[in-house]
């Protein structure tokens, strides 16, 4: 970005702003036995305990596009059922803050997350 200065000379101002965002991954089906792996831009987040639900915070997100997989671990019966949701700015490409589905023992699902 270029300024001016008080009517001086302009100058040009690097800018770079970044974003904390929240991702928040759940076992949602009727029996709570599966785990996730959560991976941001080829990076591990964290994983989830069995059944449950982990809120994972990312930080310095960079505007534009990131991609977010989400891997089943643990799925006892070969069925992880699993809820993402992203907060505090974060959205998915096509719309949206909630994703959900099915995904085999070792099976994976992936994302376009859009920072702003």
């Amino acid at each position: 970005m270029t300024v001016e200065v008080d009517g001086g000379p302009t100058r040009t101002v690097v800018v770079n702003f970044s974003l904390t965002g929240s991702i928040t991954v759940r076992d949602n089906g009727a029996v709570a036995d599966d785990a996730f792996q959560v991976i941001l831009d080829g990076k591990v987040v964290g994983q989830t305990t069995v059944g449950g639900t982990n809120e994972f915070s990312v930080r310095n997100l960079q505007p534009g596009t990131h991609t977010l997989t989400v891997i089943a671990v643990v799925a006892p019966d070969n069925i992880g059922t699993y809820e993402v949701s992203v907060r505090n700015g974060l959205t998915f490409s096509g719309g949206g803050t909630v994703r959900s589905g099915r995904l085999p023992q070792g099976g994976a699902t992936t994302f376009n997350v859009l920072v702003p």
